[in-house]
Order: C-alpha cells, then structure tokens, then sequence
C-alpha cells in the first residue's frame, strides 16, 4: 500500500476546500450537513474546514435551511459576497463587454466600450473603465478579486498567452504580462469565449444540470449588404469534465466540419429565428438541413448528452429547433436508447462575459482558501472549466 504523506493530505486537504467553494458557487446557499454529503466527508471534517473559511470570512451564515422535520434547522451558508469582486470582459467583433460580479456571483453592473485601435492599449482603457466603475458605484465592498477574460481563438489559461486569435490578428500574444502594469497582483483568468460561455450555462443557463454537453457558438457576420452564418466554435463537455486538449485547442471547429452553407441571409431572416413562431423560408430550411448535418457527425464522434447552441444574435426560433431535435436521430449510428436533445443557449451575448466573470472568481475564491495547504512545488489541479 503507498504510503500517505504529508504532501498528500496537504493536497486532499485542499481539494476539500476547493470544491466546497465550488459547490457553493454552484448552489449559492448550501447547508454543513449537504456539503458533507456531497463532497463526502465526515461531518467533523466538513465542520473544521467550514469554520476556518468562516474565520477567514471567505463564507458567511445565511439564515436556516426550511424542513418540515422536528428538531434544529440547518444552517445555511455562503459565499461572503462583501469579500470583493471581479470583472468578466468579453472581446469579440471590435467591442468590449464587461460585467462586474461580487464574490457571491451577483451582477454589480455592466458596461461595453469599443475596443482599442492599438491593442498595447487594452490594459489603459480597462483600467479607466473600472476606475469609472468604482466612482459611478461607490467602490463595492472587498478588494478586486480577479479578471476574467473570454477571448476568441486558442488561449493558454496556465500563462495566460493567446496562442492564436484571427479575430484579434494576434499570436503568442501575452496577455497576462500586458495587463500586470495597470493591474499588479490581480490574478488573471483568460479562457477560450465558448469554454467562458459554457461555464456560465452550465451555472445559470441551459447547460445546468447537464453532465456531457457541447455548447456549439454560431456567430454571424456582417457581409454583402447582408449577414452570413459562418463563425463556429465550441466547448466540450464530457462526463462532467471539460475537454480542453493536448494543446488547449479542443473544441475548434474545422471549416470542413461548417454547415456547408454560403449564402446571405437578410435582417428578415434574422428576425425570423429571433421569433419563436416565425415559419422559415427556403433559406433557412436549407441552413437547418446543413447544420444538422454537422451535430450529427459530431454527436456520433463525442456521443454528448446535449447540444447548447449559443449565438451572437437573439436565436428563438421554436420551427428550427423542432426540426433539428426531430431529424436528427435518423443521422446517427444506432445505440439502443440513446437520446440527444438540442436546446438554445438561455444567456445570450452576455454569457461570455459572465462566464469569465464566474471562472475569474473561482480561481481567486479557492487560492484564497487552500493557500494554506498549496504552493509552487504541490499546486491544487484548477477545478473550473
């Protein structure tokens, strides 16, 4: 039997901790006897760990927990929402989206500016819009706990480098290091747009209690006096893990893999798929034909539970979603009771945001909380997406 040492139960220990705080993320007021149960600990163990993030003031108590049973009530528990907050900004299509959260996951406020001509001068406009944040908001309480942002392209999380965006024209860009002047000592979380949309399905969306899914983003263009449908991206979720790849490129979508689909749609269009009882036309038939043609090839590759399908416009439309979730079943490889349901993205744009928002707030929540029991040499395995 291997022996159990000191760095092993300094890990356990950790791990512990950090998932009681991602429990509490998750469910936003659990009582001592539920996070026991599903963390799988002893009562006295869960009581030691929760009094020391009590003393820390990470969790706070919350009133107690309704049952129609005899006896004392549960106490409920939370995160400490005055011990800061974070920022979640999204970069897409020239903008910046930002969306401010406090340490118990509450939006604060929201804000979008353009993005910068010179992108060396990302790290200054940011810095001045928060500093217009904290004046129009009265400084919320607690310290900036963390950045998170949703980018699109290949990103390193551990580094923090975009290692490829052509939406952006930037490669190996470090952007963590870029941001450290106008922001010193402020952890840093940069994860893909879909992964950081995805994250915050899976917490407030359509994705919530959904084990193996694949959030599939389709972004529009401007093109031609008219739009076209042909940004793809996805995150992919397995088995409750998310699958983020040898090179953190999992989840990029080949353009041999788009709906094989050219043609120009029109403000009517959208409007249409922005209406749940709008009647699609020819055109759009012909694009539901193709897309569903994709969700099959991908469906008997990864075999998920569910597809989110996520977009940058209002998508609604009751027709199309019929008509995926109907057809597609007769393009997959036969396995006895298997069932793929395809739903819309619950969030809209703004998920991205949110999902940096909540991504950045749980990597500085649970370094906070197992910084006893963690350093450089026995790191605790990032828990989020």
């Amino acid at each position: 039997m291997a022996k159990i040492t000191k760095a092993n139960q300094q890990l356990a220990a950790a791990h512990n901790r950090a998932l009681a705080i991602k429990l509490l993320q998750h469910h936003g007021q659990l009582s001592r006897r539920q996070l026991s149960q599903m963390i799988g600990l002893q009562n006295s163990t869960l009581s030691y760990i929760v009094r020391e993030l009590l003393d820390k003031n990470i969790l706070r108590t919350s009133g107690k927990r309704q049952s129609k049973t005899v006896g004392q009530k549960q106490v409920l528990l939370e995160i400490n929402h005055e011990l800061g907050w974070a920022a979640g900004i999204s970069v897409f299509a020239g903008n910046i989206s930002l969306i401010y959260y406090n340490a118990a996951g509450q939006p604060l406020a929201r804000k979008s500016v353009a993005i910068p001509d010179d992108i060396e001068q990302l790290p200054t406009v940011l810095r001045k819009t928060m500093n217009l944040f904290l004046a129009e908001y009265d400084a919320p309480p607690g310290k900036l706990l963390g950045l998170g942002f949703g980018l699109p392209g290949i990103v390193q999380p551990e580094t923090g480098v975009i290692l490829k965006s052509a939406d952006l024209n930037l490669t190996n860009y470090p952007l963590r290091e870029k941001l450290s002047n106008e922001f010193p000592d402020v952890p840093i979380c940069t994860l893909h747009d879909a992964d950081a949309a995805a994250l915050a399905e899976n917490a407030h969306g359509s994705a919530r209690d959904l084990h193996s899914f694949i959030y599939l983003m389709i972004s529009i263009i401007r093109k031609n006096n008219g739009f076209s449908l042909e940004g793809y991206g996805s995150s992919i979720h397995l088995d409750g893990q998310h699958q983020t790849g040898f090179n953190h490129a999992a989840g990029e979508i080949d353009h041999r893999l788009y709906p094989k689909y050219d043609k120009i749609i029109t403000q009517d269009h959208l409007d249409t798929l922005a209406d749940p009882s709008g009647q699609l036309d020819d055109t759009l038939l012909d694009y539901a034909d193709q897309l569903l043609t994709s969700l099959a090839i991908i469906s008997n590759l990864l075999d998920p539970q569910a597809f989110v399908l996520g977009t940058n416009f209002p998508l609604k439309n009751q027709q199309l979603l019929n008509f995926l979730n109907k057809n597609l079943p007769a393009q997959l490889i036969p396995v006895p009771d298997r069932v793929i349901n395809i739903q819309y993205a619950k969030l809209g744009e703004e998920a991205v945001c949110q999902g940096a928002a909540l991504a950045a707030l749980e990597q500085s929540i649970v370094k906070l909380s197992t910084a006893d029991f963690t350093d450089a040499s026995n790191p605790i395995t990032p828990l989020i997406i």
